[in-house]
């Protein structure tokens, strides 16, 4: 698949994220639930197996489901 080239308006993106439209609304809410799901999965998986840096979302996700991840964090707290 060939991407187009284009470039990132810094600013555009800056004032997205602050303001409160809908676009902003959304890409917030993705930042944070990518966080927490990287932030599962680093608590999750072993040592050494945690490197996502170069894991698309949707392969954190897929990740995540895979090894139960939400699960044996909950396990390893004592939690149900």
């Amino acid at each position: 698949m060939r991407r187009g080239n284009w470039r990132i308006d810094s600013a555009e993106l800056e004032s997205h994220l602050r303001g409160e439209d809908d676009l902003g609304v959304v890409i917030r809410g993705h930042l944070g639930l990518e966080n927490a799901l990287s932030t599962l999965l680093e608590v999750g998986l072993p040592k050494g197996l945690s490197n996502l840096d170069n894991l698309r979302f949707p392969a954190r996700v897929d990740l995540a489901i895979t090894t139960g991840s939400s699960t044996r964090r909950h396990e390893r707290r004592g939690s149900s």
